[in-house]
C-alpha cells in the first residue's frame, strides 16, 4: 500500500466528509470514494461507516487512521532531517501545552527564533492527557504539561518547580500557620482544577503522601526496636 492512500484515507477522517476530503486533496469526489474502496478491499475490512452527512470510523477504521497518521508524520520527519542535512536548520516545530503552562512559551520562542530563524511554530493546547495523546500520536514535537504523565516512553526534562498552594474562603480559619499538611485538609471539601490533569495530579499527591507517612511510621518502629 503506497503513502497517497494513507493520506486519502487520514484526510477524509479529518474532513469528516468524503467531499471536503476530495476538495481538499484537489481531486473528483467520484475517484476519491474509489480509493477508499479500493483500501478496504486491500485489507479486508470495512473501515467506514457511510450515511449521507458524515462518516464513523469501525474499530479497525480507528487502528488503521492511528496508524496511517503515525506513518505519513514519520515520513514527514525523515524528509526534513535529510533536507535539514544539507540546507541548515528550517521547518515547523509543533508544541502542545497545558493552558497554565503557555506562559513559558513567549521568551523560548523569541531565543529559539534568532538562532533558528527559518523554523516556524504550530501550537496545540489542551490538558495533560490530550498533550500525551499527541506526542504519542507524533503529532506534536514536544509537549509543555504538568506531571503526572501516565507513559513511561517519554524523555522528560523538568522546566520548573512551583508550591503547591490551598487556598481558603473569606470566613474559614482552616489554616493556622505559613504551611500545612494534606492529612489536615481530609476533612474539608476540596475544588480541584478541571480535566485530566487535576485529578490525576491530586491523586499523585495523595499517594506520596500516604507513602510519606507510612515510611515514617515503619522508620519509628525500626528505630524503637533497635532501642530495645
Amino acid at each position: 500500500m503506497d503513502l497517497k492512500k494513507f493520506l486519502y484515507f487520514v484526510t477524509i477522517v479529518e474532513e469528516g466528509q468524503i467531499t471536503r476530503a476530495a476538495n481538499k486533496l484537489h481531486m473528483a469526489q467520484p475517484a476519491l470514494s474509489l480509493q477508499l474502496k479500493a483500501i478496504e478491499e486491500e485489507l479486508g475490512v470495512t473501515l467506514i461507516e457511510r450515511n449521507n452527512k458524515s462518516i464513523e470510523l469501525t474499530q479497525a477504521g480507528a487502528t488503521f487512521y492511528y496508524r496511517a497518521n503515525e506513518i505519513l508524520n514519520s515520513v514527514d520527519g525523515m524528509l526534513s532531517e535529510v533536507k535539514e542535512q544539507g540546507i541548515g536548520i528550517r521547518g515547523k516545530l509543533s508544541i502542545g501545552t497545558v493552558m497554565s503552562c503557555v506562559s513559558y512559551l513567549p521568551k523560548a520562542i523569541k531565543i529559539f527564533q534568532q538562532q533558528y530563524p527559518a523554523v516556524t511554530f504550530r501550537l496545540w493546547e489542551g490538558d495533560s492527557h490530550r498533550v500525551e495523546e499527541l506526542l504519542q500520536a507524533k503529532t506534536i514535537d514536544l509537549g509543555i504539561t504538568r506531571l503526572p504523565l501516565e507513559s513511561d516512553n517519554l524523555n522528560i526534562i523538568r522546566l520548573n518547580a512551583e508550591p503547591l498552594v490551598a487556598v481558603q474562603p473569606n470566613g474559614w480559619h482552616v489554616f493556622a500557620t505559613p504551611t500545612i499538611c494534606i492529612k489536615e485538609l481530609e476533612k474539608y471539601p476540596l475544588m480541584v482544577l478541571h480535566g485530566q490533569g487535576g485529578k490525576a495530579y491530586l491523586k499523585c499527591l495523595l499517594r506520596r503522601a500516604r507513602l510519606l507517612i507510612s515510611t515514617l511510621k515503619l522508620f519509628v518502629k525500626v528505630q524503637m526496636l533497635q532501642h530495645c
